[in-house]
């Protein structure tokens, strides 16, 4: 498996950044999650990418930098910050359509709540 872990990538190699991502992934991480109650990690292997995938340590820290500077409020009410919560939510429209190379005149890009509900609506 000489591509494993993506040893060329201008990132890093995935055994260097696993623990620091995804610390209940790493050895220490699960035994700490194991001496929680109702959880039982020693020794899991985690599959369920699909259905719920893991979150990284730097994804939760870029969240709560967002969260601590600045207020949101339902976008689909009248109040001063809706407004810029509606903007960042157009933007990232945008941004996720200029990543796909989707143009906005050819397609429509919907949220939705999880993979149930888009295939219902579909």
């Amino acid at each position: 498996m000489d591509g494993y872990g993506y040893k060329e990538s201008s990132r890093g190699f995935i055994e260097d950044w696993r623990p620091r991502e995804f610390p209940l992934l790493h050895h220490e991480g699960r035994r700490q999650a194991a001496g929680t109650p109702g959880t039982d990690a020693e020794g899991c292997v985690y599959v369920d990418h699909a259905g719920a995938a893991l979150y990284p340590v730097s994804h939760l820290d870029q969240c709560r930098a967002l969260l601590e500077s600045r207020l949101f409020a339902n976008p689909h009410s009248n109040g001063p910050i809706a407004a810029p919560t509606s903007q960042l939510i157009e933007d990232t429209r945008l941004r996720v359509m200029r990543f796909f190379g989707a143009s906005p005149e050819e397609y429509t890009l919907v949220f939705t709540s999880g993979a149930t509900h888009a295939f219902r609506i579909v």
